[in-house]
Parts: structure tokens; C-alpha cells; sequence
């Protein structure tokens, strides 16, 4: 089951260079990355990639031949945003569901992508990104962490977006696991992060509610990141904003 639509993606404030240096800065799971990451002469293959924020932010200074591939209707912005670090790449606008290569990379990955499909649709995504990573490659997927506080927050006050995710595939345990049964090791998986709370979907008709939710929200990011600080880390299940898992496809003998 699909839990979004074309109409959910749109990208119009993109490419946004400001975004991508945010990333940089903010996003633990990035700096883990790129230490586990191979940094030279690879194939990187993003799965619905637009609109190209964490591709860029991750391949800043490594040799990656970049593709990508999306169904929205703007996200032709993917290379856009490439161009924002001086990248450039392939890009396919197609359904992933519908659409094959043939081809095998050294790293597949997807940010945001597998939590928006329940039931037998979210198995054919996992399905998708092992068929692309090649004997020794990486896939890495990075999924936000809807549950613990984020979720009461986005419960309160970002009800249409939670609705919108499968909460069920917010647990590194269950990507890791589908990685294990198909052989891979397993290189990373936790929830990473100090606490950080966007959203205000519930509350777009009202703008002056919207600001209000929306100024909520950067607060209590500032303040956990000013307790992080003085040595008290709200990270984990019940307070990350992301879950990252990374897995390394075994060679046959």
C-alpha cells in the first residue's frame, strides 16, 4: 500500500544550497556515513531521490558517479541540487515500482522513501534496493523516527504527515532484519540524532497557527541541542529524529 500520492512531492524552494549545508552541520547520521562509505570511483544509485538534499550533502567530496530515480513531477530538481556542489549525475523520472536498469551499484540508498509504503508494497521497495547493489556494495537507508516524542508531537500537531507514514517500519531492527536474510552484514543500525521536531501540517489553513507550531518545534530542537551541550543527549528511540541501517552485501565465495 502506497501512503502518498505525486501530489504529497513537490519542490518547487529547490535547489537550495542553504538546505544542503544545514545537513552538513546538523545531521549526525551523515558524518557516520561518510566514514563507513568507500569515497572514490563508485556507483551511487538514490532511490526516489528528489530532490537531491542528502545525495549532495553526502557526496560533497567523494568521486561518485551519481543516478537517480523519482516519479514527481518536479524532481528533475535532483541535479539541480547536484550542481549546488558541483556534481553532476543521471537522473530516470519513472515509478521505481515500474521501472528496471538492469544495472548494479556499489551503493544504493534511500532517505525518506520506505516508511511512506505498508504491507506487501514495502517489501517489493526492500525487494528493489537489494536488486541494485552489487557483490560487496552497501545499501543505506535512512528512515525518520516518528516514534517515542516525535511521535506525540506529530500526533498533536502534525496529524496529516504521521498519517502518511508507516510507523511500523521506524525501528532499525526491522530494515536490518530484511537485510540479514538475504546475507548482508550488518554495518550500522540505530537511531541516531539528538532530538529534533518539525511539522505543522495540521495546521497550514491557519498561518498564524502554522508559525506558532512551526516556532514550537525549532524551540525544543534548540533546547535539546543546548542540553547536548552540557553533556545531557535526548538520542535513542524515544527522542532521535532519525534511524539509520547500513548493510554490506556479502560476495559469494
Amino acid at each position: 500500500m502506497r501512503l502518498t500520492t505525486k501530489t504529497d512531492w513537490q519542490y518547487k524552494d529547490f535547489p537550495d544550497l542553504r538546505s544542503i549545508q544545514d545537513a552538513w552541520k546538523r545531521d549526525e547520521w551523515i558524518r557516520i556515513a561518510n566514514k563507513i562509505l568507500p569515497s572514490s570511483s563508485v556507483r551511487y544509485l538514490e532511490l526516489g531521490c528528489a530532490p537531491g538534499t542528502f545525495t549532495a550533502a553526502l557526496s560533497k567530496d567523494k568521486d561518485w558517479l551519481i543516478t537517480g530515480i523519482d516519479f514527481s513531477d518536479d524532481s528533475n530538481k535532483f541535479i539541480s541540487t547536484l550542481f549546488c556542489v558541483q556534481k553532476t549525475g543521471r537522473f530516470f523520472h519513472a515509478d521505481i515500482f515500474n521501472f528496471s536498469m538492469g544495472e548494479v551499484f556499489d551503493i544504493v540508498a534511500s532517505f525518506g522513501l520506505v516508511e511512506h509504503f505498508r504491507g506487501s508494497s514495502f517489501d517489493q521497495l526492500m525487494d528493489i534496493h537489494d536488486r541494485y547493489v552489487a557483490p560487496g556494495g552497501y545499501c543505506v537507508v535512512v528512515v525518520p523516527n516518528f516514534t517515542g516524542v516525535p511521535y506525540f508531537f506529530h500526533f498533536v500537531f502534525d496529524r496529516p504527515s504521521l498519517d502518511n507514514h508507516n510507523i511500523d517500519a521506524m525501528h532499525p531492527d526491522t530494515i536490518a532484519e530484511f537485510f540479514r536474510q538475504r546475507g548482508y552484514e550488518i554495518v550500522f543500525h540505530k537511531y541516531v540524532g539528538i532530538l529534533r521536531l518539525w511539522g505543522n501540517s495540521g495546521f497550514l489553513n491557519s498561518r498564524i497557527l502554522a508559525k506558532t507550531v512551526a516556532g514550537l518545534a525549532v524551540s525544543l530542537s534548540k533546547l535539546a541541542s543546548l542540553m547536548s551541550l552540557l553533556g545531557i543527549h535526548l538520542r535513542g528511540r524515544s527522542w532521535s529524529p532519525y534511524l539509520m541501517v547500513i548493510a554490506r552485501k556479502i560476495k559469494p565465495d
